[in-house]
């Protein structure tokens, strides 16, 4: 379980500009646009024809050209403006912690305190392991399957977060979004996935030793000696392996209906007995008599292993994850051989700098503190009404886009309008920002720092149970360069981190930024109407408003998305995985169109005026191709074929492409070339 694991969001890629200025770590608007250098044309390889790889000839140059930095295992559009937005994050954060004697509990204090305590690197590597001795000792004392869930429960609560072979939250009912409810679902592998404990390949095995010699290390470090650490390493990746093969595979996740099961205590104590399903919801502080399991089954053979497990394995399980969990603050040894598996995982050459992460983790913990004064900083309010201006115009587009299809009927058009409609746009940041002023922060430990912010945390999701939605929240930082639809409550979210270059131009004109953060805008509408977003009404409901014909028809569309994907190869023989990323090939699919039918209602659109030898349409799908530029290590793009929803950047630009037929008279494709399909094999759905 990962610290205070308490709320699950269908999230997608691509989180009141407040009070005076109370110390020098505000200062004023800094403008987000980086001038009028809008297309980056000298990162095209004009050799490669656009009729044959779009994203080639858009991004060529700059892939040859770059080189991945040694800490990332991925390089582009995303990454560079995350890289800048996380140094805009440094200067707030190293002007408050340089301020004298701020008051306590101000934003300014916390976050500058809370940047100091991980930027202090001797005070960790005196500290050592000693920031987890509560936790470890906790963890020792255990003597039977009621200890083991007791700590398991009330380290949760009490902030130190040790790990869980279960997955506990508190969300929003899916089939009742105006009430908040306990969900418990599977969980307790240190893997990504299922998957990962199955493979026989040499990548499979190489990631399955890299990950046996963290665990041999990580417990040698914590004073075992290596050869009972190499056999509890054994042990606990068996363990793990059992809990896999009880586990749903990412696809299987993916079906929202058939992961919801209301079930009362009295069904899991039947089902799962050894999880002491009354004492469990105490220790955890919830007092409910129904809840949902996501999936019944794993708690099934989870009862089973508590029982049949020996308790010092067990012990050694979550001493591990413990350590594992926080080596990211402990001294210099747990941080490396944490690391080493990292790489193998990612193929990065040395770590992230200490700021960077730093910076990450007060954002992590104390987002709205830190983005207030973010977005008082770096988000114009011209930015904001921009983006206002241009959601409307989407939603239009894609009425239209509905009112024209020729697969659906007139009264499933109107239920999707009407949910269309219903919408909620959220930009920049939140209407009202949290207050963390109750949580102590001070310059002494990191690892204490995020302890009292993860208790806080954990209380404030608790809290929600037995009162209306608050259906305002933000599930992602204000700087978060990053945007989410929501199903539960209908509404799509653009934290004021995305909205700068290359997605969103201040002074760009309109083909830029309509092929840009126009395509993302209409991404996160169209996964309203996703294979998952579908399934909800307008209120966020998890429930069917298709007639059964209409619904049959979607499905047969999504069946040649899910084909057309398949047949991408990644590297070698590896291909994309078209059910796992179904739903983001919809929404890449949709949203460009949309954004396409959006911007041919601009007076840009129509005019015959060259830039930089380009037309309006050529700007705008050059825009959309340099939004999504990147080049990724193999390790990484492996991992993310086996867990990432979204496709590789190639697909994601020529997969939509070769399905919109504007992109074929801009770039004049035809019958032969490599970005051509025939009318019969192109997908439209939206």
């Amino acid at each position: 379980m990962k610290r205070n694991s308490v709320r699950i969001v269908y999230m997608a890629i691509i989180s009141v500009i407040g009070a005076g200025i109370l110390y020098s770590c505000h200062t004023t608007n800094e403008s987000a646009s980086s001038g009028n250098d809008f297309l980056n044309l000298s990162a095209r390889d004009t050799t490669v024809s656009p009729a044959q790889n779009f994203f080639q000839y858009a991004n060529g140059t700059w892939i040859k050209k770059t080189e991945i930095p040694a800490d990332k295992m991925s390089w582009g559009g995303f990454a560079i403006l995350a890289e800048k937005v996380i140094s805009q994050e440094k200067s707030i954060l190293d002007s408050c912690a340089s301020l004298k004697n701020p008051a306590i509990g101000s934003p300014e204090q916390q976050i500058g305190d809370f940047y100091a305590s991980a930027m202090d690197s001797n005070a960790i590597e005196k500290a050592g392991l000693s920031p987890l001795k509560t936790s470890l000792d906790q963890i020792a004392s255990i003597q039977n399957v009621e200890d083991l869930l007791k700590v398991i429960s009330t380290d949760n609560v009490d902030g130190y977060g040790a790990p869980s072979p279960f997955g506990f939250g508190v969300n929003v009912d899916m089939k009742n979004s105006n009430a908040e409810r306990v969900y418990f679902y599977q969980g307790g592998l240190g893997l990504p996935n299922k998957t990962y404990y199955f493979k026989t390949d040499s990548a499979g095995k190489a990631v399955m030793n890299a990950y046996h010699i963290v665990i041999t290390k990580l417990l040698t470090l914590s004073g075992e000696d290596s050869s009972v650490a190499f056999k509890n390493a054994d042990a606990i990746i068996a363990l793990e392996t059992k809990m896999a093969a009880a586990s749903r595979t990412p696809v299987e996740l993916r079906d929202p209906q058939s992961n919801y099961h209301l079930l009362t205590v009295g069904d899991m104590d039947k089902m799962a007995p050894e999880l002491h399903w009354r004492p469990l919801l105490t220790a955890l502080k919830v007092k409910v008599d129904t809840f949902v399991v996501g999936q019944p089954e794993f708690y099934k053979v989870l009862s089973g292993l508590l029982n049949t497990t020996p308790i010092p394995v067990w012990k050694e399980y979550l001493k591990y994850h413990q350590i594992r969990e926080n080596a990211s603050w402990l001294s210099s040894p747990f941080f490396n051989a944490s690391f080493v598996f990292s790489q193998a995982m990612s193929g990065a050459k040395v770590p992230t700098p200490r700021w960077q992460r730093a910076s990450r983790l007060v954002d992590s913990k104390l987002g709205d503190a830190l983005g207030k004064i973010y977005v008082e900083r770096y988000f114009p309010p011209s930015a904001k009404a921009y983006m206002e201006k241009m959601v409307d115009n989407l939603k239009a587009a894609f009425k239209e886009h509905i009112e024209n299809l020729d697969w659906m009927s007139d009264s499933t058009k109107a239920k999707a309008v009407d949910k269309l409609t219903a919408i909620v746009k959220k930009i920049g940041y939140p209407d009202k920002w949290k207050d963390y002023s109750s949580i102590h922060i001070n310059r002494a430990s990191v690892i204490d720092n995020i302890r009292q912010a993860d208790m806080w945390i954990y209380q404030y999701n608790i809290d929600k149970l037995g009162k209306p939605v608050d259906r305002s929240e933000w599930f992602m930082t204000s700087p978060t360069v990053n945007a989410y639809y929501n199903p539960t409550v209908n509404d799509i979210n653009f934290p004021a981190g995305i909205l700068q270059p290359p997605f969103y131009f201040q002074n760009g004109d309109d083909a830029i930024n309509y092929g840009a953060i126009g395509w993302v805008i209409g991404h996160e509408m169209t996964h309203g109407f996703d294979d998952q977003g579908s399934q909800f009404d307008k209120e966020g409901n998890l429930r069917n408003w298709w007639t059964k014909e209409d619904h049959k028809k979607f499905e047969d569309n999504a069946a040649r998305i899910i084909k057309q994907y398949d047949d991408f190869t990644v590297l070698d023989t590896v291909h994309v995985n078209g059910r796992l990323t179904e739903g983001e090939n919809i929404a890449d699919n949709g949203g460009i169109a949309i954004a396409y039918t959006a911007f041919q209602k601009t007076a840009e659109a129509h005019k015959d005026t060259l830039i930089d030898g380009l037309t309006p349409d050529q700007r705008f799908f050059m825009a959309a191709a340099q939004v999504w530029r990147s080049k990724t290590r193999p390790q990484a793009q492996l991992r993310m074929v086996n867990t990432d929803p979204h496709s590789p950047a190639v697909y994601r630009v020529n997969g939509p492409l070769s399905n919109t037929p504007a992109f074929y008279k801009a770039f004049n494709v035809k019958p032969g070339d490599k970005m051509y399909r025939a009318d019969s094999v192109r997908v439209h759905i939206w």
